[in-house]
């Protein structure tokens, strides 16, 4: 029999993160999101951090759990990747016998990544109900997605993608989406602003938020602060986020965060770039700012950190062929594809005449409050739940 916990239905959430990135804050506003007279919430969390503390203050029941293994189909090294991850989905067993005896109604799976475990489990027996939440822009519909696709097809109940670009490549790699239920949800926030923020001072006030990598466009801003440099410009960028403790190397561990940071003193850049570090308030930062800066080199201008943007009254300049939440020269400025002149024109321009920024703003509120609104997300999801 499913678990049932005061005649309600258990879901459990499994998370690789526990707090610093997109998918984990996502998961936060979902488990509180749902109705907590029909369904009783469980969290497995890979590793603490912020948004797991903030579930547990909500009083959801949460644990730690280690070896929750996941891996993706990347563009290029699967090879590399499987090598490294099939060790750790060896280690998932105790994790696997665990969710089997807690058999809950449904298990939502936080990440794509997670697919090769929902096929351990499926092996171990497992009856609940599997809802996959699809969230990387980093995937390819290569072999490895091809082989990931054929599971899907046959053993998972829902799917749920954050944006359209995720349908898409999984329909290229082959997943059923005229047999699967599924739906586009777009990634909620706790609040929208109902007023833009008050700008002060002469200098753009540009933020970058977001993980501290060479893929998601932290080292571009180094390109575009040498540019500003070089022309004077009245602009200032800040950047927050974290880096990973091991990137490239299997034994040499690097920090990218203090290797931007160095880079950023040895070239003189610190006037128009500073590189910061993990912020716990990344909304109190965006509202000291005029505009966010998405440089990616994935392309991607639908993330969390744009999403979160927009609902506080910050314009984004960012680059990408997808323009449902940045829409040029009404929430901000998007290009085709990475141009750094483009950037950099359009920064020194705005620098020296803001107008239009007020605007952007206005109009970013606007749209948060028809995408993005916590309390749409939840019927939502619950009537996802309440059809399984």
């Amino acid at each position: 029999l499913d678990i049932i916990m005061n005649n309600k239905k258990t879901i459990l959430y499994i998370d690789i993160e526990g707090g610093y990135g997109g998918s984990s804050k996502s998961l936060y506003q979902m488990v509180t999101s749902i109705d907590k007279n029909k369904f009783e919430p469980i969290v497995f969390s890979k590793k603490k951090g912020p948004n797991y503390d903030k579930l547990v203050k909500a009083n959801i029941s949460c644990q730690i759990e280690k070896n929750i293994a996941s891996f993706i189909p990347l563009k290029k090294n699967n090879i590399k990747n499987i090598i490294i991850s099939l060790p750790k989905l060896f280690r998932t067993y105790k994790l696997i016998k665990r969710i089997i005896d807690l058999n809950p109604y449904i298990i939502h799976f936080n990440y794509e990544g997670l697919i090769p475990l929902h096929y351990l489990l499926c092996k171990f027996g497992l009856s609940s109900k599997s809802i996959i939440h699809f969230r990387s822009s980093a995937t390819s519909p290569n072999f490895l997605y091809k082989i990931f696709s054929r599971h899907v097809n046959k053993s998972v109940d829902f799917l749920i993608f954050i944006s359209e670009n995720e349908k898409k490549i999984a329909s290229l790699a082959g997943v059923n989406l005229k047999k699967i239920p599924h739906r586009v949800l777009y990634n909620p926030v706790e609040k929208i602003s109902k007023v833009p923020p008050k700008k002060k001072g002469d200098k753009l006030r540009v933020i970058y938020i977001g993980t501290l990598d060479y893929y998601k466009g932290s080292k571009r801003l180094i390109e575009l602060a040498k540019c500003l440099k070089k022309i004077n410009a009245k602009v200032k960028i800040n950047a927050f986020g974290t880096s990973p403790r091991h990137k490239k190397w299997f034994f040499l561990s690097r920090n990218i965060y203090k290797e931007l940071k160095k880079q950023v003193i040895d070239l003189g850049l610190s006037d128009w770039l500073e590189y910061h570090g993990y912020t716990i308030n990344p909304e109190d930062e965006m509202l000291k700012s005029d505009m966010l800066i998405h440089p990616s080199h994935y392309n991607d201008p639908w993330g969390r950190n744009i999403i979160e943007a927009l609902s506080l009254g910050l314009p984004v300049i960012t680059h990408g062929k997808y323009n449902i939440f940045v829409r040029n020269n009404v929430t901000g400025l998007i290009f085709e594809e990475w141009n750094i002149n483009k950037y950099i024109d359009s920064l020194e321009r705005l620098s020296n005449n803001k107008n239009k920024i007020l605007k952007w703003s206005k109009n970013a509120i606007s749209l948060s409050s028809k995408l993005f609104e916590k309390k749409k997300y939840g019927k939502s999801i619950n009537k996802i739940y309440h059809n399984l």
